[in-house]
Order: C-alpha cells, then structure tokens, then sequence
C-alpha cells in the first residue's frame, strides 16, 4: 500500500523510476504510480521543489495528455500518481513495422494536439519518445511524464533517463534528443518539435533517425549527420509528410517548425476531409458560401453593441397590450421623407446610439437586438422583410424632421407578426441639443418596450459622449451615411463628416474610428487603392492613442490586420475589443476568423460558439459557424448550423444558399439545384447564382452554369471568384473560348488589389494562378504558383490548382506529380473524375491508380 493506493502489478521501469499500476480506494478506479528511485528527493527542499512542479504539471487537462493527479511520500518513498491508459506503447506498436500514412497522420495530429496545449502553459516534455506515448484500445494517444525530465533535472542534477540501449544520459533519452539538448543548451518548445520529428519519422519508416547504439558515434550524428529522407527506407511515404518531418528535424532550430501550432496545422492539411461520406468532389469552379459577419461596429464613447445581453433591466407587469415576452427587436434606421441627405444621416445615426443604449439594458434571453446596421447590410427596406429575415418579433421604427431650429422624431413600436402599432409617440428638442434629443429617444424607447432600468444602469444611460453636442452631431451623421457604405458617394460624405467632428474636437476618439471604418469599408467593399487600408489603419491607431480606450478601436483595427494577413494582430486586437466589451458579438467573429485563418481550428470553433451564446435565438452566430464546419469539411455539423438558420429564420435566404452549398460539397446536385432555386425566390443574390452555377457546372451543364454566373454578376461584379467560375463554365460550354477568356482577365483584375493589400492569400494566388494559365499568361501563371506553393507548400487546394496550371501549359509530367501530390495531402480523389480538365488523363496509369482511390 502506498497511501490509499493498493499496488497490483509492476507495468514499467526506466531512470525515473518504477511504473506500478495501482487501485485508488477513495474513488475506487486504477491510476499509474510511479515510484521514484531512493535519493532522488534527498531532503525537504528537492521535496518541496518536485511538489510544485507536480502541481504545475497537475494543471495539464487535455485528452492527449495523462493527467497528473497527485503527488505523495510515504516512509521515505515519494511516488507521483498519474491516469491510468489501458492499452500499448508506440514503442511496442513499432514492433510490427512501420505505420499506415492515414495512421500515422491521426496519431502525428493528436501528439501536436497535446504538445500544443501543454506549450501554450509554458511546459516543455523533453522527453519525447515512443515509450512516452501511450495508444488506448480506441486509438487514442496519450503523453505520459510530461515535464518529468525537467522536473529530475531541477530536484537532482544527476538525474537521468534511459536511452534505448540502455546507456544513461541526461534530461533525455539520447536518440531522440535534439542537437541543442545534446550539446547540453538551453531547450525550449523546439526542442519538442524535434522530438515529435523523431517519432514521426519513426511512424512512417519503422526506425529511428539515427540508429547508432554507440552513444560517441550517435552524438556526433545527431549534431553533424544528415538525416536520410523517409522515402528512401519506406517508399510509400508521402512527399508533403516526408518535407514536413524534415522541417521538424532540422538541426537548426530556428529553420525547424517555431511552434507545435504550426506543425498540427501542416499535418492536418495532409489529412482526408472529415465527413459522413466520401470526400466531396471538387470542381475547377469554386463554391461560395456565405458566413455572414456584419461589419465591424465604430459609435461614441458610450461602448457601442449590436446586442442585447447585459443585466439591469426588469420587465413590469402590464394589464394592456405591451410585450412581456417578445424575444428579437429590429431597430430601423429612422427615415427622413423630404429632408436632405444630411439629416437622412442624422436619423440614421441616431437609430444606431438607439440600438446602443438598449444593448446597455436589455437582458439577453428576453430581448436580443438586431440593430441598424445589419438592416441597411441585409437592404431591408420593409417591416416584413425584416420579420421574414431576421425572425424579428419587434419593430422600432421612427421618422426625423428638421423644421427651423426644432428636431422632431417619431417613434413607433411595431408587433412584427401582425404588423399593429403597439404605441408611439412624437418627440421634439432644440436642433443644437442632440444629447437631449437622444435621452428623450431612449426614454421613450423603453417606455414602449415596457422596460424598467434598474438604478445600475440608469447612470450609464445618462452618460453622454465626452464630446461637445456640435461634433456629436457630426459623428451621428459619419455613422448614419456608412450605413449605407456600398454607394460610393456616402464614404466620402462619411469621412467628410467624421473630419467635422475632428476640427471641433481634435480628440474624438470616436470619430477616428469611424474614419477608419469608412476607408476600411471604401476598400472592403470597392477595391480601393492600398492607400485606403492604410488610412483605415492609420485612423484606429488614432483612436486607440485617444483616451479613453474603446473597444471599436480595436474592433477596427483588427479587420484592418485580418485584410492584411496580418492574422496573429488581428486576434491581439480583437481579443482586447472583446476584453473591454464581451457582448460584441461582431468582434467575436472578427476573432473566430483570424484564428480560422491562422490554422488555429479549435479556438476558432469555441470562439464561434462565444458568438452565439451571446445571442442564441438570432441566426448569424449559427451562419458563421456553419461557415466555418464548411470550410473544415465538417458536413454533418454545418448541416446541423445551417438548419438551426432556416428554423430561426424560414424564409432566410442565406440559410438556403448555404445549404445549396453543402450539398454541392457532398455531391447531391440535383437536390442542391431546388434549394438554390428556393433561396433565389426569397431574394435573388451573387452567393446563390453562383452555387446554382457550380451545381450545374457539376452536372456538367456548362450553358447553364454560365447563365447562372451571369446573373449573379448582374447583381454584383466586383469579385474575382465568380468571374473565374464563368471563364471555367465559358471554356467548357459552347459558346466559344473567345468569351471564356475576358471572364478569366475579368478575374485575374479583380482579384489584383485584394493581393496588393494581401499578398499571402496563398489560395486567391492559386485561383489567380490558373486564371493566368487560362488565357496563356505563362510566366505569371508560374510566378503566381510559386508564391502560391511557397505560402502553403502542403496545402492540398494549392496542390491541385498547381495540377491544374501545368495540365493547362502542357507539362503532363508536373500535372500528374502535383495530382499525386494533391491526393496524397488529402484531396479527394473523386475531384480528377469531376474536373473535365483532366478528361484526356483518363486512360493514364498513373491517374488510374489515383482514380482506385474513390
């Protein structure tokens, strides 16, 4: 007995100890016990020592890591008591030879998975070795004795661990010891990565790195001798595996992967699409899917959000007809019939501050709010449209006039459902007092909803912009003409007025941020010139270096950065807007996106899922997240995001496209094609043309695809993608290549500025790449490649784009190298049998093993 531990068998020994499985009789279940050898702990100190790092270790919760329960001593033992794994070694796994490349892949993922969560708490292994890893019967991997190398080295610097031959060596085991470790240098998480190559490498061949048993003849290999390529022992290796576990063993560490992070995502690209089905077929066409995010939100001081969500309000107890138990409002933007344009964008401006305070008071399961801003996004013009696509319960709605030297404002609250006026009223106030004009507005606002501000809220509704009334009045009418950003005309009115507020107030830190805002939409939405991002850039900075520090400065800052590719900023801004305003639902899918991006999956999909407990009844937050189940092959959970849409939201058109889409994905053409066709009924967009199209261009329908195209470019023909789709549908249909090759220079000139602001978009240069090839532009199709493949060398798109190039310029054998290179990082093979590109490549033997592969 060791404590209340019953000790029943001996399971393993080494340097560090003696591994005994035991029986924990307080809560009854098996955990491992390792009892250390005599004199490791000498005294209290060494004790002492040992125990804090047990409990920093004890911290380490994930499913690829044994978890640290407890450390103890008894009679002069000291033993550390770990989770029990049932099942095998690696070590004894290897025995049998190497592994499978799909094998290998999902074991090499799940050790990074581990590897990566421990790093980001600061914990290196440096011990990583097929003995240290441990697969359950289901196929799980477990790290065991993380951190116990460093914990031995700290407590005794004798101590030492085996390497396995036998021989002792320090905080390591010899063959799987990195150059530095070796060399006796400080290691860090690279020095892991090294490790993890050794094992990888292990994997796919079936031996070590180096197989010198003589410890003088191993050291020098490990530090001088080159590796041999995997492929050499094992041909059967793939070469994106092969290059990404020589880039772990690289013997400088600054060429070897810089993080964990970094070598999961390039393992996981090589990894066959996730899905309940055969991967789905991929076609020259590219589908579009859209994951909508309004745009980012920039209002005065008061902390501006399009939700509701935060406590302080109670709902009374009415005897006549106001709403109790309505769930969704919609805020319109106040119109101003037979005004002038500006005070059409004062009445719009001071909707959105409307939407604001409401967020400040609502409480988010009994009233979540749809603001202004999303309405002008989605064009709604009418309260049926905003009820059939929001799913909105509640309308507010008003009307602003000027008359002289008076404001007046209408309001009028509106039961969504059977279009009646629950109430309304008119209200007026002197035009130099909009402060006052706006408390009158959300006074009234609140009376008609039936809500009652708690005194915890009342002073911040008081609260006004620390502004003068005659810049606020200026930054009411900024944000009121970005509502409607897409007319080109209302930018520069925008920034024009956002300038106003300055010259009154050289220190508003609100109207910088709308400047930025308005020029990082003026090029979002425009293709502007690269100056435009770089003004939008320079005004958030702006805001951020003026007190006080607001949440939309960093929201904008951070779709500046996520425009840039400047991924890892973007997550530092959106993480700061979030930390000063955790109901911005808007910034949390900022983050989301940036994490997506930078290959962080995991927290891309929690950060999504923050979205939507902010607001569970309103559709976006499912939209997004379906977006991004999508993009990760994740079929059956997109499905599950995109119907939660439609239920919310029935006659929700997005919710349909994107549905259409996932089928498209899954291969389901013919049932993609009706519920596109529903999705058009509702409103006729770009995202469900194209889907049409890409449906019937899969069909091989190109006549049709290339109508579908067409219409869609009807209502929108600023992006690149679609343009390319018709050059594919043109090139194929017959209507002649003549056509096809305007569509493509159409496309390679739309997608040019995103690449002048974004020149790492690795997948746009591979799309760009081909458009290139299309019409004969040889050199650029092959510099566009290269700086694609330089980007995402493993990306398994930019492989087939790569196949696609050189089939185009005639190059057979590149074609069927990046093919092959293609299907071996995870492409499904069914996209060379629905590609008409690769029609004449057939009967080839090479492309007929690929085609056994479906």
């Amino acid at each position: 007995m060791l404590g209340h531990y019953r000790v029943l068998e001996q399971i393993g020994a080494g340097g560090m100890g003696v591994v005994y499985r035991a029986h924990d009789l307080q809560l009854d279940r098996d955990v491992a016990v390792k009892v250390l050898p005599s004199g490791t702990l000498s005294d209290s100190d060494a004790r002492s020592r040992f125990r804090k790092e047990a409990l920093v270790l004890a911290r380490l919760n994930h499913p690829n890591i044994a978890t640290v329960h407890e450390f103890g001593t008894q009679d002069q033992v000291d033993f550390l008591v770990t989770e029990y794994i049932a099942g095998i070694t690696l070590e004894s796994k290897f025995a049998a030879g190497a592994l499978s490349h799909r094998e290998a892949l999902n074991l090499g993922v799940q050790l990074l998975q581990g590897l990566e969560a421990a790093h980001e708490k600061g914990i290196v292994h440096r011990d990583l070795k097929p003995g240290n890893l441990r697969l359950t019967p289901k196929g799980q991997l477990k790290i065991l004795d993380f951190g116990l190398a460093k914990i031995s080295s700290l407590v005794n610097p004798s101590a030492v661990t085996d390497n396995l031959s036998g021989e002792k060596f320090l905080s390591g085991t010899l063959p799987y010891m990195s150059p530095e470790q070796v060399r006796g240098q400080p290691v860090d998480e690279r020095s892991d990565i090294w490790g993890a190559g050794s094992v990888l490498y292990e994997m796919v061949t079936g031996c070590r790195p180096f197989t010198e048993k003589h410890s003088p003849q191993l050291i020098d290999d490990i530090l001088h001798q080159p590796i041999k390529p995997p492929s050499s022992l094992n041909s059967r290796v793939a070469p994106g595996l092969e290059s990404i576990i020589l880039k772990a063993l690289d013997k400088d560490p600054e060429r070897r992967y810089q993080s964990a992070r970094e070598l999961r995502v390039d393992l996981s690209r090589l990894q066959p699409a996730r899905s309940g089905s055969d991967a789905p077929p991929i076609r020259m066409t590219q589908t579009t899917i859209r994951s909508r995010r309004p745009e980012i939100v920039v209002a005065a001081s008061i902390g501006f959000a399009i939700l509701a969500g935060l406590v302080g309000v109670e709902w009374r107890s009415q005897s006549h007809s106001r709403p109790t138990a309505a769930r969704i409002l919609a805020v319109l933007p106040f119109r101003s019939l037979g005004q002038d344009d500006a005070t059409n964008a004062l009445g719009r401006g001071l909707a959105d501050t409307l939407t604001a305070q409401l967020a400040e008071v609502s409480k988010g399961d009994r009233l979540q709010l749809v603001s202004t801003r999303e309405i002008e996004a989605q064009g709604i013009k009418t309260d049926e449209d905003a009820r059939r696509e929001f799913g909105v319960d509640l309308i507010l709605e008003g009307s602003l006039q000027q008359s002289g030297s008076q404001l007046r404002v209408n309001c009028s609250l509106i039961d969504a459902h059977t279009n009646r006026q629950i109430g309304g009223r008119s209200l007026t106030a002197a035009s130099a007092d909009i402060f006052g004009l706006e408390d009158q507005v959300v006074t009234e606002a609140l009376n008609l909803l039936s809500l009652e501000v708690t005194p915890a809220r009342r002073d911040t509704l008081r609260s006004r912009p620390d502004t003068k009334s005659e810049a606020y009045q200026h930054y009411l009418r900024g944000m009121g003409y970005l509502q409607e950003y897409h007319k080109p005309e209302n930018l520069q009115s925008a920034i024009a007025e956002f300038g106003l507020a300055l010259q009154i107030d050289p220190n508003y830190s609100g109207a910088y941020a709308g400047t930025g805002e308005a020029y990082w939409l003026g090029f979002e939405e425009s293709n502007r010139t690269n100056d435009w991002i770089g003004k939008a850039a320079e005004n958030c900075r702006k805001a951020l270096s003026t007190p006080p520090e607001s949440a939309e400065g960093h929201s904008c800052l951070g779709e500046v950065y996520n425009s840039q590719g400047e991924y890892q900023r973007a997550v530092d801004e959106f993480k700061r807007a979030v930390a000063l305003d955790s109901s911005r639902d808007n910034a949390l899918r900022g983050l989301a996106d940036a994490y997506e991006k930078l290959g962080n999956g995991t927290a891309a999909e929690s950060t999504y899922q923050q979205a939507i407990a902010l607001r569970p009844q309103y559709w976006a937050g499912y939209n997004s997240l379906g977006g991004f189940y999508f993009r990760q092959s994740r079929y059956p959970e997109a499905l599950k995001m995109f119907e939660r849409v439609v239920q919310l939201t029935p006659e929700n058109f997005q919710g349909y496209s994107n549905m259409g889409a996932l089928l498209i994905a899954q291969g389901q053409y013919s049932k993609s094609i009706q519920v596109l066709e529903r999705s058009i009924e509702i409103r006729p967009t770009l995202e469900a043309y194209s889907n049409l199209g890409g449906a019937y261009f899969s069909l091989r329908r190109f006549d049709e695809a290339a109508q579908m195209y067409q219409k869609g470019l009807t209502l929108d023909d600023r992006d690149s993608l679609i343009w390319g789709n018709l050059g594919d549908a043109l090139y194929w249909s017959t209507r002649g290549r003549t056509e096809a090759a305007q569509a493509f220079r159409k496309a390679i000139s739309r997608a040019a500025s995103k690449l002048h602001v974004n020149p790492r978009d690795a997948t746009l240069l591979a799309f760009v790449a081909t458009y290139n090839a299309m019409v004969g532009n040889r050199s650029a199709a092959l510099s566009n490649l290269q700086n694609a493949l330089d980007l995402a060398p493993n990306d398994a798109e930019v492989r087939f784009r790569a196949a696609l190039v050189y089939n185009q310029l005639d190059d057979t054998e590149q074609t069927l190298s990046f093919l092959e290179k293609a299907i071996a990082a995870g492409y499904p093979p069914s996209a060379i049998r629905d590609t008409p590109d690769f029609d004449h490549l057939r009967d080839n033997p090479r492309v007929q093993i690929l085609l056994k592969k479906i």
